[in-house]
């Protein structure tokens, strides 16, 4: 049985172009300590925001500066990390402060698409109650400290920039000793590691690290000390030949800072005609890190190479950004099509929502306990306040108790982060997602037929029905995203499963921009349009009119496209 491999923070990461890059992945105590810093940022933001807009309020109005004040929470919980790690730095402001950065497990920049998923998932592994358990355990188990939505998105977190191995004087090794059998290439970099480090270290810690192989050394502490530097000091001499670290490191030292200095400025954006120099100059400085590492000429060279490497490789392979064209043709084209590849999953996640809606609903007619016990006492007076009356009363409730924009920022707070806690919930192989769908299936469907026996109908389905199209197809395609994930954990067919998972996630992104764009506009109709005092004709038209071009939204639109532009 082949020993496990033991956890380590630097982990080798193969790049298209055939060479080996490392990157040294962060635990979860610093980015415990880089969440604590934006989580602070964030509720400074909110804090100083909120007494600005509250000076504002004077002009404007209560309601005006509570919409906001909604509308600013839901920005900085759910999109917060994912603007600014899908940004160029990668990396939020308490990452940056914390030295850390996310990219993709291959090396490359993270995408928006992967920011998105692995913080929308942020849900899940902060369960259960906030606690963060479920994503602690996974960064505990996985070599590469990742959480959930680190695994969905195939990600990692890193430190950005890791400092050159300081130059120090290590112990003076004996003549150089031949070894006493072959190792492999990965054991004799460790043994030049050895030597290299040795200076950092205390003289119990050394030995320390020396006894763990004296099976190769032959001796235990301070002589196996002094061989292991011999063998290692031999080694070195052996791989590199006649040229020393010294001679690779002085013919090269021009190039490489011509590289740096090209690499900086095309990060700051002030590179101009020469920026067509880069890929060959990068082939050039992969071939130099190969040939270090091949001849073990030590980690002072080898680490300021490998971090040009990944600067390099940052920069060639940074993702275009979308265009208004990719966003007409993702709504004309691609979501519809993608509803339609998936309708196995619609018609699931449609008799999981609507089979409880309707039975609620018409549980009315023969036993009104089990609404009652779906409600409580605190959702029925608030259905009899809202519904009890005329259609007009609603709209003078709307006028109480806030303003139609306030209305507007409550619905985008409260309806699109359900959607969002819908798709993460795909992560407890699918359970969380039929949770979900379920239990607003019942709690609609419950409000639903408590309005039809002890209020006014009427007043009820003339307010949701403009809406109600966007808002509650938006929750199923929701539940498709999620269940898209949970799927990949359950049957991820000849992929392992965190393979799976990674390409299920990107499946499932046009399913979730879709659903938070309906439910956008369903808060828009919600917020401006469902309350006012319209004819109840016009508002049914209106209803089904909605459910109409729905239908033939997802039955016809993007058919004759073929593929993207």
């Amino acid at each position: 049985m082949a020993e496990p491999e033991k956890l380590d923070t630097l982990q080798a990461v193969e790049l298209a172009e055939g060479i080996e890059i490392r990157l040294r992945m962060a635990g979860p105590m610093l980015r415990a300590g880089a969440y604590l810093i934006d989580f602070l940022i964030r509720g400074a933001v909110l804090a100083l925001g909120g007494a600005a807009v509250s000076f504002a309020g004077i002009a404007v109005g209560e309601q005006v500066v509570g919409g906001v004040m909604l509308l600013a929470w839901f920005l900085l919980d759910w999109l917060y990390p994912v603007f600014f790690e899908a940004g160029k730095r990668g990396a939020t402001p308490g990452k940056r402060l914390m030295g850390l950065r996310v990219v993709q497990a291959t090396g490359s920049p993270i995408t928006f698409g992967q920011a998105v998923v692995r913080n929308f998932l942020r849900f899940i592994d902060g369960m259960p109650f906030f606690t963060y358990c479920f994503g602690l355990t996974s960064c505990l188990a996985t070599k590469r400290f990742q959480r959930l939505g680190d695994l969905a998105a195939g990600t990692v977190v890193i430190y950005d920039r890791v400092p050159a191995l300081p130059v120090i004087a290590a112990p003076p090794p004996m003549a150089a000793v031949p070894l006493p059998f072959g190792l492999t290439t990965s054991e004799m970099r460790a043994l030049a590691h050895f030597r290299e480090r040795a200076g950092l270290w205390s003289d119990g810690r050394r030995m320390e690290i020396a006894d763990q192989a004296s099976l190769l050394s032959g001796a235990t502490g301070a002589a196996g000390v002094g061989r292991l530097m011999a063998m290692a000091h031999w080694v070195q001499e052996k791989r590199g030949g006649a040229m020393t670290s010294g001679d690779f490191e002085h013919q090269n030292q021009a190039r490489w800072a011509r590289y740096e200095s090209l690499v900086s400025l095309m990060e700051k954006g002030k590179a101009g005609p020469e920026a067509e120099q880069l890929p060959r100059l990068f082939r050039e400085l992969s071939l130099d890190l190969s040939l270090a590492e091949s001849r073990m000429y030590g980690g002072r060279i080898t680490e300021r190479l490998n971090e040009l490497v990944i600067r390099g490789y940052e920069l060639i392979y940074r993702t275009r950004r979308g265009s208004w064209e990719s966003a007409v043709h993702f709504v004309a084209v691609k979501f519809p099509q993608t509803v339609r590849r998936e309708w196995r999953l619609f018609w699931l996640c449609n008799a999981v929502f609507w089979l409880p809606f309707l039975a609620m609903m018409l549980s009315a007619e023969h036993d009104i306990r089990w609404i009652q016990a779906v409600l409580g006492a605190d959702g029925m007076a608030s259905m009899e306040q809202m519904y009890g009356g005329k259609e007009e009363q609603l709209s003078h409730l709307r006028s109480e108790y806030g303003s139609n924009f306030m209305m507007f920022c409550f619905y985008i707070y409260n309806n699109v982060a359900i959607d969002f806690r819908i798709f993460a919930g795909g992560m407890a192989a699918g359970v969380g997602t039929l949770f979900f769908l379920l239990f607003n299936g019942l709690n609609i469907g419950a409000a639903a037929g408590y309005v039809n026996h002890a209020c006014n109908p009427e007043s009820f389905w003339t307010f949701v029905a403009g809406h109600s199209s966007f808002e509650l197809l938006g929750m199923v395609v929701a539940g498709m995203a999620g269940m898209r994930l949970g799927l990949a954990i359950l049957r991820p067919g000849r992929l392992p499963r965190v393979r799976a998972l990674v390409e299920a996630s990107k499946e499932a992104l046009p399913l979730i921009y879709g659903a938070a764009l309906m439910t956008t506009l369903a808060a828009v109709v919600e917020g401006f349009w469902s309350a006012r005092g319209l004819p109840s004709e016009v508002k049914y038209i209106a209803g089904a009119l909605g459910w109409i071009a729905h239908v033939a939204y997802f039955t016809f639109a993007g058919r004759r496209a073929s593929h993207a532009p």
